[in-house]
């Protein structure tokens, strides 16, 4: 959806004030899964900004969860999104 929001036009900016986070903070948590999964949306599309977020995310752990739930698309992008932030 990110990418096709991008493609559209549309800017980032406008992406970075959407709420998708569990949490009642002003800024997204870092800590849920919607907040991970907005994360790794951001990354693969080249436009993440850390200061979104109170907390870095805890990617290894999030991924960990993903390959126990055998997640297989959410596994590829997690790994992409990974690679490209040097983790793995």
């Amino acid at each position: 959806m990110v990418k096709m929001y991008l493609d559209k036009g549309f800017k980032k900016e406008e992406l970075w004030k959407t709420r998708s986070c569990y949490g009642t903070m002003k800024k997204e948590c870092g800590n849920c899964k919607t907040c991970f999964r907005k994360a790794v949306a951001f990354i693969n599309n080249d436009i993440f900004n850390p200061e979104l977020f109170e907390q870095k995310i805890d990617f290894r752990k999030f991924m960990q969860q993903t390959i126990d739930k055998k997640r297989k698309g959410e596994i590829k992008d997690t790994k992409e999104a990974m690679k490209r932030i040097g983790i793995i």
